[in-house]
């Protein structure tokens, strides 16, 4: 958890020059907002897929390793879906806020 939080929050930190450009160029912070958030969703999306994928693949293995749970548990995999999504909200969504609420030009360097 703290690495997913913490990947997407470099992410989103690294691109505070951009999104100062964006709202210097006239798009809204709510935009920004939502476009940052929509993109660290997507990733969570796909990392979600992934990791599906992954435990299907590794049924066998990881079936060795459980003790009363099911490899493919639809409620254990939902669990663990839903709190990768809040965690990746909130890892988009504090830095993103931060960053479109800062001054365009003290984000841009240009004082």
């Amino acid at each position: 958890m703290v690495g997913i939080y913490g990947v997407l929050a470099f992410f989103v930190t690294q691109r505070f020059r951009e999104i100062g450009i964006r709202i210097a160029l006239g798009s809204t912070p709510a935009r920004t907002f939502a476009l940052i958030l929509h993109e660290g969703l997507v990733l969570l999306v796909v990392g979600v897929m992934l990791g599906v994928l992954g435990v299907r693949s590794l049924e066998q293995v990881l079936q060795n390793q459980l003790y009363g749970l099911a490899v493919m548990d639809p409620t254990a995999i939902a669990a663990v879906a839903l709190l990768f999504a809040v965690i990746a909200l909130a890892a988009c969504s504090i830095p993103a806020r931060h960053a479109t609420q800062v001054d365009p030009v003290t984000v841009l360097n240009l004082r």
